[in-house]
């Protein structure tokens, strides 16, 4: 640190921090402007100066800004308590700063960028986990790097972008001038390692026409299932007249396209059976969201209709924290907090089973809501056998701002690069749309409020395992563990 930044005054620390959390926001969705989260932490990390209790505070405030304001959709959720989310988001933020500052010169550069990793992983666990904005994520437009997520998993692009930050603001101090020789030849060698794998996926033909289906409900306006249910048969109808013959056609409705439970009602299950054989299509399959009960609970699922009569059912793995089951329940004091200040108790149990549905000859891994920005989740769809990969979600609790819809769609190309799987999104209200592993995405055009968007395409199918999908985070995590444990040791 040299001696006139060890004489920023606060003023100047904390604009240093905000131009920082300002780069990042922008450079992911709906920006997107990707090459900015590269040099977009030197701001902070010169603020944050060579003092551990004072890099700690500017980070967090750092971490802070940001989280409040790309996270600002969640205010239509949970009001000003979302500010405690970013809150808890920042102390990682604080923590990470904390060492770039206190930890010994030698080797800082690589430590760092390793300490971020083991952040990311935790973050992903911890109190259910919510990645929701790892900084991988900010490249999701940039298709150059994207391949890298097949070798190393997001978390890797993560861990050359904060290379690449800490090798601009230390690299070229004296003592560090060997961390940014380094830090460039792993760059060079990550991006020869992308280009130069063999690559262990191959494509398997073809996969079924699929015809998503948008209604653009809102889930606020609090519809009869069978009202719902009604909109869709008749938009899917119009969509596929009977002169337009398919060989496999597969209907994909949103999660909550049902709201109640499916199986319960008799009529709505004729209804979809009936409607499976009106579609002009060789063969056919409808795939739709509701809820499912059995005696060890009621859960969040999607429902895949033959027109034989036979249901698949695949539930919700990962539920959502306070929206679908409340964590200490079985504490009256909690449910009767809860229940005052949200008004109901959430009740669903989360499910188990990672199969994928067979369609016709293809297999697809099944996601619901915001399951697809857990990684491990999509890795075990994957490795019991899925050669696509289909979300089901409702944003319209998001409001009808860009920030979460866009966000949550990008998930789907980390994905797709991790998996080397095309990822299909359905939304009740959102973005409704495919990703490919190369970065590539095809969306429905919007719609006005109340009318159906359609989003039709043959989907790919692919084969095999990327190393990721194999090995997941293991080994980046053990090469950060040896990394770390051999600079410590030096010092």
């Amino acid at each position: 640190m040299t001696r006139h930044a060890r004489g920023i005054p606060w003023a100047g620390r904390l604009c240093l921090a905000g131009a920082g959390a300002l780069l990042l926001a922008l450079s992911f969705p709906p920006f997107s402007l990707w090459f900015l989260a590269w040099f977009g932490l030197v701001p902070v990390i010169l603020a944050a100066g060579n003092s551990p209790g004072r890099a700690c505070a500017v980070g967090g405030l750092a971490g802070l800004a940001l989280h409040a304001v790309v996270l600002s959709w969640l205010f239509s959720i949970a009001g000003m308590l979302y500010l405690f989310v970013a809150a808890y988001l920042a102390c990682f933020w604080a923590l990470f700063f904390f060492l770039v500052a206190g930890l010994p010169s030698r080797g800082k550069v690589f430590v760092c960028a390793c300490a971020w990793v083991f952040i990311e992983l935790v973050q992903r666990h911890l109190f259910s986990g919510f990645p929701w904005l790892p900084l991988s994520l900010s490249q999701t437009a940039h298709r150059s790097i994207l391949p890298l997520a097949g070798l190393a998993g997001s978390a890797g692009i993560s861990f050359l972008i904060v290379l690449s930050n800490l090798a601009l603001s230390h690299g070229f101090r004296r003592q560090h001038r060997v961390s940014l020789v380094v830090a460039v030849g792993v760059f060079l060698f990550c991006v020869a390692a992308v280009r130069t794998a063999p690559s262990f996926v191959q494509p398997a033909g073809d996969g079924p026409t699929v015809v998503g289906i948008q209604p653009n409900i809102r889930a606020s306006d609090r519809m009869p299932a069978a009202e719902v249910l009604l909109r869709l048969v008749r938009d899917t109808e119009q969509e596929l007249p009977p002169d337009e013959h398919l060989s496999r056609a597969l209907v994909i409705w949103p999660e909550s396209s049902y709201p109640d439970f499916f199986l319960e009602e008799e009529e709505a299950v004729a209804s979809v059976r009936a409607l499976s054989r009106r579609i002009p299509a060789t063969y056919c399959w409808i795939l739709l969201g509701g809820l499912y009960r059995t005696t060890d609970g009621c859960f969040n699922a999607a429902f895949l209709v033959r027109r034989d009569g036979s249901v698949d059912i695949r539930a919700k793995r990962h539920l959502v924290p306070y929206g679908e089951y409340l964590p200490g329940r079985r504490y009256a004091f909690i449910r009767t907090v809860y229940q005052r200040l949200a008004g109901y108790l959430p009740f669903l149990s989360p499910g188990s089973d990672s199969t994928p549905v067979r369609i016709g000859g293809s297999h697809a891994g099944i996601l619901i809501c915001f399951e697809n920005i857990f990684p491990d989740i999509v890795r075990e769809s994957v490795r019991s056998g899925a050669e696509y990969l289909i979300v089901l979600t409702n944003d319209s609790w998001y409001g009808d701002g860009p920030f979460a819809r866009s966000q949550h769609f990008s998930h789907n190309i980390l994905r797709a690069a991790e998996s080397s799987r095309h990822i299909v999104q359905v939304s009740l209200d959102g973005i409704t749309g495919i990703a490919s592993p190369h970065g590539e995405t095809v969306t429905c055009p919007s719609c006005a409020r109340g009318s159906a968007c359609v989003f039709k395409t043959v989907v790919p199918r692919v084969c095999g395992q990327t190393l990721y999908i194999e090995f997941g985070d293991i080994p980046l995590f053990l090469l950060c563990l040896v990394v770390t444990g051999a600079a410590l040791c030096r010092n």
